[in-house]
């Protein structure tokens, strides 16, 4: 789960399949599918991702761990 949605650019990343430590690549793209952001990053319980850097626009976050992709559309205004 992403919560807010929409948000100012600080999203949160609720794990509910996963009930550790998991060790996960986000990506961040625009809407002409541009990659915006790429890192690799330990998520546990809830995890904050900050992308108030981000123009107000919309946003497709993409978290790869092992072989689930989880595929969400975000909105920063």
């Amino acid at each position: 789960i992403v919560y807010p949605n929409p948000s100012n650019g600080v999203f949160n990343i609720k794990l509910l399949d996963f009930d550790s430590y998991v060790e996960a690549k986000i990506e961040v793209r625009d809407l002409k599918g541009n990659i915006i952001l790429a890192k690799d990053q330990d998520l546990t319980g809830t995890t904050s991702l900050d992308l108030s850097f981000l123009p107000n626009s919309i946003y497709f976050l993409t978290i790869h761990i092992d072989s689930y992709t989880f595929s969400n559309r975000i909105i920063i205004k």
